[in-house]
């Protein structure tokens, strides 16, 4: 996959900035296995494994031992969105809990307008896959352009 590399044209390493306006390069947050990069060819597929390893620490020796690991194969389709600047969550969105503790937390999709070319601004939806049990998942206002849950 090609990722927006300025100032060069086609460029594929470059240092990735994932929070630049549109982000820059190719990056991989190791810690909430977020994707985040621009495409710049739309006739591209891409296929990306990951792996992710799980590791405990052995009581008697100290040493850490991987017990485990998950495998995820994805499939990365570029379509052409003329003008359009893609969705993103806003605020933080990693936190920490321990086993057995509850948290509550919101979560804020945002969208900004790409201008001057978009005229009417686009309507986010956020939906849930229901894949915690026991959780519960809420809009603040269905009604409101960028949502909150």
């Amino acid at each position: 996959m090609t990722p927006f590399c300025p100032p060069v044209p086609g460029t594929v390493n470059c240092r990735p900035l994932p929070n630049a306006k549109p982000p820059r390069g190719w990056y991989f947050d190791k810690e909430t296995g977020d994707i985040v990069f621009t495409p710049t060819k739309c006739d591209e597929v891409g296929v990306v494994v990951i792996q992710v390893n799980e590791w405990r620490r052995d009581s008697a020796t100290r040493k850490w031992l991987r017990i485990g690991y998950t495998k995820r194969d994805m499939q990365l389709i570029v379509k052409k969105c003329p003008d359009n600047n893609p969705p993103y969550f806003g605020i933080n969105n990693k936190y920490a809990v321990c086993e057995g503790n509850k948290i509550c937390f919101s979560i804020l999709a945002k969208d900004d307008p790409f201008l001057p070319n978009q005229i009417v601004p686009d309507t986010i939806q956020l939906t849930w896959n229901f894949g915690i049990p026991g959780a519960s998942f809420t809009i603040v206002d269905p009604k409101a352009r960028e949502k909150e849950a």
